[in-house]
């Protein structure tokens, strides 16, 4: 009897020990994989291909004669704008062909879209929140664009990086003043908030070529709403430092003087700062 009950003790040890070491290797593979997927530099090898999907408020009408048209400036092709996604590519072209020996068409970017929301996206968490509340709100917000992803056949697995512009109607800027736009780089996605309208399109294009940086593996050069020196300065080695002429894309502002910087509405006032390229994978 004592033998029988030691042999069934020995089982459920050795049970025990190989669900323990399961678990472990589990996790292992997932800490893994996610380290692989916060430290993934593109080699730059061939072009990069990026998903744009634009996804209108429930309270606007995609198939509304006007916001159509405003649409159809921002995802237009044929002549890149400051405006457009065309005006996008242009730039990080123009921008890698100052660092790459062999320069080549860095990105291609593909749109889908409109897609009518079906209700506005949580809120993500504040920054005063906790790590939980941070974790949850933050599962939350990307849960909402996976559902959409699903719900419109999205195959984002098909594409290196995807950035989502959500547009709303110029008169619900209130409404969305808390909602900032954030991009992850290990799952490569990114989110962009912008009012509708010509004269938002250029700011919504630096904010698209802002996140998709983000996703590429760049951080962000700035602190509140201060360029952080040297990264964060297009030109750190001016003298004067002061006026910058141009702003860092990871910091989006061009300082003016020690206690001033002029806020950023297009691509024309961006480059991409020796840091960024390094984080990015253009320089070693």
């Amino acid at each position: 009897m004592n033998f029988q009950r030691e042999e069934t003790s020995w089982t459920v040890r050795r049970i025990r020990q190989a669900i323990l070491f399961l678990i472990l290797v589990v996790v292992a593979v997932w800490g893994f994989a996610n380290w692989r997927a916060d430290n993934h530099i593109f080699a730059w090898d061939k072009t990069v291909s990026v998903l744009v999907v634009i996804v209108v408020d429930p309270e606007a009408d995609p198939e509304e004669d006007i916001l159509r048209g405003f649409l159809s400036r921002f995802l237009s092709t044929s002549i890149a704008r400051e405006i457009n996604l065309a005006g996008v590519e242009r730039w990080f072209e123009s921008e890698s062909s100052r660092y790459m020996k062999d320069p080549m068409k860095p990105l291609s970017l593909t749109a889908r879209g409109p897609i009518k929301a079906t209700a506005p996206p949580p809120l993500p968490p504040g920054e005063d929140a906790s790590f939980l509340e941070r974790w949850r709100g933050t599962k939350d917000f990307l849960g909402y664009f996976d559902s959409m992803s699903e719900r419109e056949r999205l195959v984002l697995e098909g594409y290196d990086a995807a950035i989502f512009v959500y547009f709303y109607d110029a008169a619900e800027i209130h409404k969305y003043a808390k909602q900032h736009s954030l991009a992850s780089r290990r799952s490569r996605i990114g989110v962009v908030f912008s009012a509708v309208g010509p004269t938002h399109f250029a700011r919504c294009a630096t904010l698209v070529a802002h996140e998709l940086c983000h996703t590429l593996g760049a951080s962000d050069k700035y602190e509140g709403n201060r360029s952080l020196f040297p990264h964060g300065f297009a030109d750190p080695e001016r003298t004067p430092l002061y006026p910058q002429r141009h702003a860092e894309i990871m910091a989006l502002g061009v300082p003016v003087s020690p206690k001033e910087e002029k806020r950023v509405n297009g691509l024309s006032e961006c480059v991409v700062g020796k840091k960024t390229a390094a984080e990015i994978g253009w320089v070693e």
